[in-house]
């Protein structure tokens, strides 16, 4: 292989399309689980939801990622079906992240990624599907390198976000049971009633 169709080669790795990232659409196939942004044109969404998609994006293309067992972090944007989306829907429209409705449960989440075929079609027993969430991010804001992905969270929720008392975004760790170690880790919170954030996967013994 001569030098040009290396590089040629390198050029197409770089910017090739992967479907759920940026503003490639996704599929709705099995393989969801790994496409985690839902696409929905620029008319449909408000200005703060624009505003937390771009931020996050931002904050992505500076990050350091260095853990030997996760993937980068890709961005979030879930749009709830109505009757989740209503449930947010008396919050009140201030300033303060703090004002909006709790973030879903651990039942409420999984029942989120079945929904929106965000896990494996085969992925749809429900019982067995393990969820954990914490309102507490030192373990992803702690990471060497991340500090670009935790000032863009602060910008978006606020800045107490290793506290338990933070109550704008959670970290939801999702184990499915066809396999063990991996682990999807999201962390979401809402933006005009829809949950905008991170999705990566952790490789877990």
């Amino acid at each position: 292989m001569n030098q040009d169709s290396v590089d040629a080669a390198y050029m197409s790795l770089l910017t090739r399309n992967i479907q759920g990232v940026g503003n490639n659409s996704i599929q709705q196939t099995p393989s969801a689980a790994t496409a985690t942004t839902a696409q929905i044109a620029n008319k449909d969404l408000t200005d703060k939801q624009i505003y937390a998609i771009r931020t996050l994006d931002e904050a992505l293309k500076d990050a350091l990622f260095v853990s030997e067992g996760e993937e980068p972090f890709q961005t979030v944007h879930i749009v709830p079906k109505q009757s989740i989306a209503q449930d947010t829907s008396n919050a009140v429209e201030t300033e303060d992240p703090a004002s909006h409705k709790p973030l879903p449960t651990n039942a409420e989440f999984v029942q989120l990624l079945v929904e929106e075929q965000l896990i494996p079609d085969d992925e749809d027993d429900q019982d067995e599907i393990l969820c954990e969430r914490s309102t507490d991010l030192s373990s992803i804001l702690d990471n060497s390198g991340c500090s670009h992905i935790t000032n863009a969270l602060q910008d978006l929720f606020g800045k107490n976000l290793t506290s338990n008392e933070n109550k704008n975004v959670a970290l939801y760790r999702v184990t499915l049971p066809s396999s063990a170690t991996r682990v999807h880790l999201w962390v979401l919170g809402w933006v005009d009633q829809h949950l905008l954030g991170l999705h990566t996967i952790s490789i877990e013994s």
